[in-house]
């Protein structure tokens, strides 16, 4: 009989667990410069994510001060909670930057550690 147990059961059941709930920040998505928060890699595995009024371009990156590519980066949708796992390649340190998709219109960006 085949070995079909190749996976522990969280792994089966795609499920992840967290250990603490720590509201990070509440970021301002501006027009023309995204706003960026440092996450430890340490201390959470992933992010909740919901932005207040209009969808938010988004990016991880292991740098402060990385711009938004518009043409590549990915898009949050507005007034919807989405969790994102934290890549842990980028190093201890990661960070993350969001920016309005509205061309006149900021949005506010909550984030929660995991």
């Amino acid at each position: 009989m085949a070995n079909l147990q190749t996976h522990r059961a969280h792994e089966s059941l795609n499920v992840d667990t967290a250990a603490g709930w720590d509201i990070q920040v509440a970021l301002t998505a501006a027009v023309s410069s995204g706003a960026t928060v440092q996450l430890s890699v340490g201390s959470f595995n992933q992010i909740g994510v919901y932005s207040v009024t209009n969808d938010v371009y988004f990016s991880f990156t292991s740098t402060t001060g990385t711009a938004i590519v518009t043409a590549k980066d990915l898009v949050l949708p507005a007034q919807t909670l989405t969790f994102l796992k934290i890549p842990k390649a980028l190093g201890s340190t990661v960070y993350f930057t969001v920016l309005s998709t509205s061309a006149s219109v900021t949005s506010s960006v909550k984030i929660i550690g995991m």
